[in-house]
């Protein structure tokens, strides 16, 4: 390998004892050209797997007098992460002469005013350099997607699929396509959605799993878990909660009621950028410390070594889960984390998702495409070149994905953008915006496949920082960022507060509520004992609780079909593994196409908010946009599971574990 990288090596993997399994069998393939997914576990060296023969590359082609032009590109989920790249990344860069910068919505970094050979993007700066400054890429030879596995499932995920291929379409050569990711339940089906001839490459790593239940989750049976851990030798805790909320509240809540004291640091997505980054180096350096964070450390945030992760109740997922507790102990071969339950329902499921986790199985629906970045895409072109039409709209289309979206279907979409007045009348086949989106693209707001950020800021009275972002107003003393404040006025959309003892958790903009999949959905009902085709009647205190495990959507679905039948009069909110019944019931209802079809026209805004379709989803076309949503939702596969599904005899509830009163 020292033969093979003679420039970079030293830079990037000198500081090893030996190259990483990842890396032995990585770098070969990305020196050789290919396209590949790195796949890996957290902490195995993915990132010098791809910088070190990327650079290597990136130093053959200089020329001597030559201008800087960029050469790779390292796109990041977010801007956090790509910050954290860059902090990661500028030693070695600096050491080999190398240019790196980032081109995020924080950061425009030049090197002699010129962008750098090296640059770190999101792909909603990549989108605004392809409409904006296209000529800048034609020297582009490497483009990495780190952390694939957090953009995959999502509109970001599927508009960078149409980036990939404009970016192929500016450059004067194809640009090799890498992918990096921890967490992959099907690597061969992802790497076909990014790279062209994927070379698959991964690394063994299945850690032993040890946990240790704890019960309780309030402040102070917290701070009982954490003085059990610190006796334990243990100094440095990660603590993940499901909400910023929870962050908020559990942060201010346990000061002072362990033997951590006041180390105790609150990270979310609402706190400002400055907090959070506050957070991370304080919690680095510390010898000892606690943090409470919701997903914003799931991943790859440097915040030094972690001694012990707890789960605040169940993750999302397993994918998330595996995530978190990697985060702790990453040197060793166990990990080793906690988990914190309000009641036995938490404790069977977080039990259960490890167990699969534990086997290598995520546990993950099908992919669906959000149809809707069409929209976005066609808007962001318009606005680069004063307009669009079909036939350009079709050029961006990604070849794997014209058959989704013909040339008919691409005219269909800018008509259905003329009548939501996104784009006026065309004229001689020219697609132009509206005064209102030409706006828009001139503030930079339709490069994303994100909803706005809305609430009003909350500021230190006495110093002026922004501690974070709030919904509406707030009550007279909220818990914010594992801290007191004291309200003391509104002045727009600014709320200026003091520090203050005590206060309630804050009121957030929702992102709504995670799905359970059908798949986990499924694995939670078979470990209460039904079949793998089977739905269970649970007789309790005279009423029935049918074990359907069919995830959320399939349980909004299923509840929708009892109620058809008169089975059930809507009055339980179905949970994704139960539902509850007037009564037992013989058979499940079929669900045809005609109730498929009901089903999504009555619960269409619902299902959109549930399977974050993206805020250009309403402009599609509606037959468009209705077999968008049953796809992303999975119907056709809840439908065949429900069709092939037999009734178990009913069983009384102490036949089963007790969890299943609150699953």
């Amino acid at each position: 390998m020292r033969r093979a990288l003679p420039r970079t090596y030293s830079a990037f993997l000198g500081r090893f004892d030996r190259p990483s399994e990842i890396q032995v069998k990585g770098v070969p393939l990305v020196l050789d050209g290919d396209d590949v997914l790195l796949c890996a576990p957290t902490a195995s060296g993915k990132t010098e797997s791809y910088c070190a023969p990327s650079v290597e590359a990136l130093l053959r082609m200089r020329k001597p007098g030559e201008d800087s032009t960029p050469r790779l590109l390292m796109v990041s989920p977010t801007r956090a992460l790509a910050n954290d790249l860059h902090r990661r990344l500028q030693g070695a860069m600096d050491t080999l002469g190398v240019q790196l910068g980032r081109y995020t919505g924080e950061h425009k970094e030049r090197k002699s005013g010129k962008l750098p050979e090296a640059m770190i993007v999101t792909p909603e700066s990549l989108d605004s350099l392809l409409a904006r400054r296209r000529h800048v890429l034609v020297g582009v030879r490497t483009v990495v997607v780190d952390e694939i596995h957090v953009l995959d499932g999502t509109s970001r995920g599927d508009q960078l699929r149409f980036l990939l291929h404009r970016l192929e379409l500016a450059a004067d050569e194809r640009p090799q396509r890498i992918g990096a990711s921890a967490t992959v339940a099907d690597p061969d089906a992802l790497a076909l959605r990014y790279l062209k001839q994927p070379k698959i490459c991964e690394a063994a790593g299945h850690r032993k799993l040890r946990a240790k239940s704890f019960k309780g989750t309030t402040p102070t049976a917290m701070g009982a878990h954490l003085n059990v851990l610190a006796k334990a030798g243990l100094r440095k805790i990660l603590i993940f909660v499901p909400s910023r909320k929870d962050v908020d509240v559990l942060s201010l809540g346990l000061k002072g009621k362990s033997m951590f004291d006041e180390r105790v640091f609150a990270h979310h997505g609402s706190l400002s950028k400055a907090h959070r980054e506050r957070t991370e180096r304080t919690f680095h350096d510390a010898p000892a410390a606690v943090a409470v964070a919701t997903m914003t450390l799931e991943l790859g945030i440097d915040i030094g070594s972690v001694d012990y992760v707890i789960l605040c109740s169940p993750p999302a997922n397993v994918a998330s889960l595996m995530q978190r507790i990697g985060r702790g102990g990453r040197r060793r071969d166990t990990i080793r984390f906690g988990y914190a339950w309000r009641d036995e329902g938490e404790e069977f499921r977080i039990r259960a998702m490890a167990r699969a986790g534990a086997q290598g199985r995520l546990l993950q629906d099908g992919y669906g495409l959000r149809a809707s970045v069409a929209v976005q895409q066609a808007a962001s072109v318009a606005g680069a070149n004063g307009y669009v039409t079909p036939k350009h709209l079709y050029s961006m289309v990604p070849p794997d994905l014209r058959e989704v979206f013909p040339l008919e279907q691409c005219r269909a979409i800018l008509d259905s953008m003329v009548q939501a007045d996104w784009m006026e009348a065309p004229k001689s086949g020219r697609y132009v915006l509206t005064e209102a989106l030409e706006a828009r693209y001139e503030l930079g707001t339709l490069h994303s496949n994100l909803d706005g950020a809305r609430g009003v800021d909350v500021v230190d009275r006495i110093t002026g920082d922004v501690v974070g972002k709030l919904r509406g107003s707030a009550d007279h003393k909220v818990a914010m960022g594992g801290t007191g404040r004291r309200v003391v006025s509104h002045q727009g959309d600014r709320i200026l507060t003091d520090k203050a003892q005590g206060g309630a958790g804050a009121q957030y903009e929702t992102k709504g509520t995670p799905l359970t999949s059908l798949a986990l959905g499924r694995a939670l009902a078979e470990a209460l004992g039904a079949g793998p085709k089977e739905m269970l009647q649970v007789r309790s205190d005279g009423a029935v609780c049918f074990v359907h495990g069919l995830g959320t959507l399939g349980g909004l679905f299923l509840s929708s079909l009892m109620v058809a039948e008169g089975f059930s009069y809507g009055a339980g909110k179905p949970s994704p593994v139960t539902l509850a019944l007037p009564g037992a019931i013989e058979f499940v209802p079929l669900a045809t196409p005609e109730r498929m079809e009901q089903f999504l026209a009555k619960h269409q805004g619902q299902l959109v908010r549930l399977c974050g379709m993206g805020p250009y989803h309403n402009i599609l076309p509606e037959g468009m946009r209705r077999e968008s949503l049953a796809q992303v939702a999975g119907l056709q596969m809840i439908c065949d599971q429900i069709n092939a599904a037999s009734v178990g005899e009913p069983c009384h509830g102490d036949d089963l574990p007790v969890a299943w009163q609150n699953l």
